[in-house]
């Protein structure tokens, strides 16, 4: 198997991970930490989830990909969750 294809892969899964412990710990941490702590929390988590700038993982899969000639993904949720793809 190719190296490039593998570092994909890699990529996409700790991406993946990164994702959903971010979701989760929106719903976990009202309940393991004071609000206090919990409210500031939310606050950067959220914007991060929701804005449409690319985050570091993407750029690097993006340049992964291109190197293997596949096409650029926009929105790593709705290429890889929701299977919106071009």
């Amino acid at each position: 198997m190719n190296i490039k294809l593998i570092s994909l892969w890699l990529v996409v899964g700790l991406h993946l991970f990164v994702v959903f412990a971010t979701l989760v710990s929106l719903f976990v941490l009202p309940f393991k930490v004071e609000w206090y702590l919990w409210i500031p929390i939310s606050c950067g988590l959220i914007p991060n989830l929701l804005t449409p700038g690319d985050c570091y993982l993407s750029v690097i899969e993006n340049r992964i990909r291109k190197s293997l000639g596949l096409s650029k993904v926009d929105k790593f949720v709705a290429y890889y969750i929701l299977n919106k793809r071009p």
